[in-house]
């Protein structure tokens, strides 16, 4: 079982990632379609927004992920929790 530092660490390590990167892919996104593809206005900004949905998707699904691997760990080494057979 991961300890209380180790679950807040990661906590804040998504929440840290899902603050920044969308940001960071909305305003990356922008700036290349602005600059090299001669892209304006309402395309720009329709291809940024969906550059930064995208990004907060895979935030999500990689936290997700995380949570399930460690759960994962965590019922290996302990009797199933989901087996709720009785035996009479």
């Amino acid at each position: 079982m991961a300890s209380t530092s180790t679950v807040i660490s990661y906590l804040f390590m998504y929440s840290i990632a899902m603050f920044t990167l969308p940001f960071a892919a909305f305003f990356g996104t922008r700036r290349f379609l602005t600059e090299y593809l001669d892209v304006k206005d309402f395309k720009e900004t329709i291809f940024s927004v969906l550059a930064a949905v995208i990004v907060v998707h895979i935030v999500i699904a990689l936290y997700v992920r995380h949570a399930v691997a460690e759960m994962r760990a965590d019922n290996e080494f302990a009797p199933s929790q989901l087996d709720h057979s009785k035996s009479d």
